[in-house]
């Protein structure tokens, strides 16, 4: 399995996780980006922040990559019904 890598940070861009997530959720570019926020320890403010702030779900470590492809299936299907239902112009 591939991974995917991202840089954060630059051109107006925050490095910050939570504040990436805040950018993000707030641009006019991406509003409807779904995020998973994945981290490596279970700490409940930075959970309940993140969801405050629009991430779709927190994921701790561990897990399993099943878990992940399911969440990302379930994150875009919205958006895919959405598509197919859309007038076809």
């Amino acid at each position: 399995m591939s991974g995917l890598g991202i840089q954060v940070g630059g051109r107006g861009v925050p490095a910050q996780p939570m504040e990436l997530l805040e950018w993000l959720k707030t641009s006019d570019a991406s509003p409807e980006v779904e995020v998973i926020v994945h981290s490596a320890r279970h700490v409940p403010e930075k959970i309940r922040r993140g969801i405050e702030l629009g991430a779709y779900y927190h994921l701790t470590q561990p897990f399993e990559p099943p878990q992940l492809h399911a969440l990302g299936r379930s994150a875009i299907a919205p958006r895919r019904l959405r598509t197919s239902l859309a007038p076809q112009v």
